[in-house]
């Protein structure tokens, strides 16, 4: 049994990068760099499907991974990354809805978000490398306006987060049925669990690796920020952690109760916030990314100081990889 498993995860892969390699020889349909059809996530949703989700996922990033090497385009690995797991987490959820005999309907809608996540990264990609451009000559004056802006941006985004997780999570719970009460103690158990031993093994990487970056003395070469030019305050309706535990309880009571009204009134709020999300944050998002990154180029941190910069980043994606690794 696990000879034949061995070979069945070692042809599949196999599999999406032949298709992969087939498809990078395709004409774009947009003019950028490494984005593509994602036809290759086909084998992706049948795994999902007919094995589960552990093996589709190792299927993914393995192509993904053997995918950029073959290719030789390193922006073919942010790009097919963003795009097949953004198609596998939505894949995920139809699974849950939808028979093996409606799975083409699962790769179409996969497909759709596949081209999404593509384009999402694509403009974050932008916003980076537009903020850190801009932040080389922009001059004080100006970096004012981007200041403000970016904390109007920063405050319209902080405001949405207690509206999407009651959004998401109180309609999921009703999604439970009867079942709600054991299997969220449970995911409630393994995230805290989770949570604990993550900021353990950080405080770990914390001890034994910042010392040696030197970072104190690479902040005492850095400009300082202008203030803004004004301050538009939006608080938060409530803090995350009320909104998440309403969102807890608000879908267990509703599950409790059978409330019928509620659970459908839960439902329209989802719907309302997921356009909120692709209308209003997903836009600004780059923008943010933009001003967040030219504040950094101009005050130095990412230009004087970029081996402390890129240390931190390598050190949090590795922290990040091994982590989920570990689960």
């Amino acid at each position: 049994m696990e000879l034949k498993k061995l070979t069945r995860n070692a042809l599949l892969p196999a599999i999406a990068l032949t298709i992969f390699m087939i498809e990078a020889q395709i004409p774009p349909l947009v003019p950028i760099a490494g984005v593509k059809l994602g036809l290759a996530n086909i084998v992706t949703v049948f795994a999902l499907f007919a094995y589960g989700w552990r093996d589709a996922l190792m299927i993914l990033l393995v192509r993904v991974f053997l995918g950029s090497i073959f290719s030789g385009q390193v922006m073919t690995l942010l790009y097919s990354l963003s795009g097949g797991l953004l198609c596998f987490a939505v894949t995920l959820l139809l699974r849950r809805v939808l028979t093996e005999n409606q799975i083409w309907v699962a790769s179409v809608i996969g497909a759709v978000f596949h081209n999404i996540g593509q384009i999402l990264a694509a403009r974050l990609l932008l916003g980076i490398l537009l903020g850190i451009a801009l932040g080389l000559v922009l001059p004080r004056e100006v970096m004012e306006v981007v200041v403000t802006l970016k904390y109007i941006l920063g405050q319209i985004i902080t405001f949405c987060v207690p509206l999407i997780i009651i959004g998401f999570i109180a309609p999921s719970i009703t999604k439970l049925g009867g079942s709600a009460t054991r299997l969220l103690g449970a995911a409630v158990a393994l995230a805290y669990v989770s949570s604990i031993l993550a900021a353990f093994l950080s405080m770990g990487a914390g001890y034994t690796i910042i010392p040696h970056l030197h970072i104190a003395d690479a902040v005492e070469g850095l400009r300082e920020l202008p203030g803004g030019a004004f301050q538009l305050d939006i608080p938060q309706i409530m803090p995350v952690m009320s909104a998440l535990v309403l969102s807890l309880l608000l879908g267990l009571a509703a599950v409790w109760t059978k409330a019928r009204s509620l659970s459908a009134l839960l439902m329209e709020f989802q719907a309302m916030v997921l356009e909120m999300v692709k209308r209003v944050i997903i836009p600004l998002l780059p923008f943010y990314i933009a001003a967040t990154f030219c504040t950094l180029a101009w005050e130095g941190s990412i230009t004087e100081q970029l081996p402390v910069f890129l240390a931190v980043i390598l050190i949090v994606m590795v922290g990040h990889y091994l982590w989920l690794a570990i689960l």
